[in-house]
């Protein structure tokens, strides 16, 4: 598969991973939980998507979706702590919750991306 059409998929269900994300994390913040837990949830519940969508649009000429499973997890344990770290820093500089979690979902896929390219497709490329 071409590069650029494999970004542009990995864009288009990142997305709707994030958007996920958000509205998870967003409707907890409302209910009274922290930004930091908030977010983690929302990874979480982000993660399904990313899952589904990686290992059956993405990447799916590597592994198969049971395959990728585990290192889809890997990498969403490490996306749970990075984005809680990003959350954590920009509350701590004093931007609102909402903002933190924007930032958390901003910058967290680029680095997946790369980790997820190497691990998904090491084996078959």
């Amino acid at each position: 598969m071409h590069e650029a059409v494999r970004f542009s998929r990995y864009v288009a269900v990142g997305l709707s991973a994030a958007a996920v994300h958000y509205a998870t994390a967003s409707v907890s913040i409302d209910n009274g939980m922290q930004a930091e837990l908030a977010t983690a949830l929302g990874t979480v519940a982000g993660f399904v998507v990313s899952w589904l969508g990686h290992s059956r649009v993405t990447f799916s000429d590597g592994k198969t979706t049971m395959q990728s499973l585990p290192i889809l997890l890997g990498t969403a344990v490490f996306a749970v702590l990075f984005n809680s770290i990003v959350v954590w820093a920009a509350m701590g500089i004093g931007s609102g919750p909402r903002l933190a979690v924007i930032l958390g979902i901003a910058l967290t896929p680029a680095v997946n991306y790369l980790i997820l390219r190497r691990l998904l497709l090491s084996a078959t490329h």
